[in-house]
């Protein structure tokens, strides 16, 4: 894993706190399953899923105390330390085993006041299941983690157009190539696929493609997804 530092995870935390305060539903606890969720608010991404800058991870976050459940072998001192792990203020970030989420939500759920929200989106069965009685579940269809960071900041929308200029730099590249490389008439597709690839690795933070590309021409690009 490894962090991103625009706004900081502690800013996102508080606002997440707020959010969860000024509920009327006055829940004291938030599970985040969604690996982007837990990403999001940690500025932290990882490469557990191909494709995909995120970790295998679960977030329970009350008002004063935050459990990140995540494969602790692979968790570094300097991560450790960014997360302020070695305490335990309402600031500080415990680390516990990702299989201990449904055991530690156990716990955590028979204490007499607990209430968790969650999204029901993406929440899986098997830990929705525990928050019982009902008076101790709240759901949404989205989390407010989830709500929130769909609403970027302006710092989130510059870098989102600077990484769309760059991507179409690679794509110019592509064309110019494609325009000297198809009248020669052995081309395939995967060898164009493999020249945006390589196109795209060379800009700046590249960190992989979001997808396997798709390429496909000819009879083949009426339907490229099969």
């Amino acid at each position: 894993m490894f962090h991103l530092s625009e706004r900081t995870w502690q800013m996102k935390v508080d606002q997440i706190r707020s959010l969860m305060t000024s509920n009327p539903y006055k829940p004291t606890a938030l599970l985040l399953s969604a690996l982007d969720e837990t990403a999001w608010l940690f500025n932290l991404r990882g490469n557990d899923i191909p494709y995909n800058p995120f970790f295998y991870s679960y977030t329970l976050l009350t008002l004063d105390e935050i459990w990140l459940f995540v494969h602790t072998n692979r968790v570094t001192e300097d991560l450790k330390e960014y997360l302020t792990a070695s305490c335990t203020r309402p600031l500080c970030v415990q680390l516990k085993s990702y299989g201990s989420v449904r055991e530690n939500l156990m716990t955590y759920v028979a204490q007499p006041e607990a209430k968790v929200w969650i999204g029901t989106e993406y929440t899986n069965y098997a830990l929705y299941e525990i928050i019982t009685p009902q008076e101790k579940l709240m759901t949404s269809s989205y989390s407010p983690v989830l709500t929130t960071k769909a609403v970027k900041d302006e710092t989130e929308e510059r870098i989102l157009r600077e990484a769309h200029v760059r991507d179409a730099v690679a794509v110019i590249q592509l064309l110019m190539w494609l325009e000297k490389a198809v009248p020669q008439g052995n081309l395939t597709e995967l060898r164009a696929a493999e020249y945006v690839n390589n196109c795209r690795s060379k800009q700046m933070d590249n960190r992989g493609p979001s997808f396997e590309t798709i390429s496909a021409s000819g009879p083949n690009a009426a339907l490229a997804h099969y």
